[in-house]
């Protein structure tokens, strides 16, 4: 089932290239696998297409983490503060000031 669903969600990015939440949704599901240089990938095609896509950047940071470059992580944690904050969104916002604290930044 879980490569079906894999499967699935390419088939949705290569009809539809610009669809964030299709390139979002991948990106999760790379990660949850452990496939964290694809994810990343995925992840930065969704915030070519949308900068403002806040939860990219705070997902693809735990990635970067998981994957052992926290200094990457902080760095794009703190372009999502910037992205987040300019949005508005407190909560996420407040979500990558923990884990950027938790990662030493």
């Amino acid at each position: 089932m879980s490569e079906d669903r894999m499967t699935m969600y390419e088939g949705f990015v290569a009809n539809e290239p610009d669809n964030t939440m299709a390139w979002y949704v991948l990106a999760q599901e790379r990660a949850k696998r452990g496939l964290f240089e694809s994810a990343m990938e995925a992840y930065r095609r969704v915030l070519k297409i949308d900068p403002t896509y806040v939860a990219a950047y705070y997902h693809g940071a735990f990635t970067l983490q998981r994957a052992g470059d926290v200094a990457a992580a902080r760095e794009l944690l703190e372009r999502g503060l910037t992205a987040a904050r300019e949005k508005g969104d407190a909560k996420s916002a407040g979500e990558m000031e923990e884990l950027l604290q938790q990662l030493g930044g």
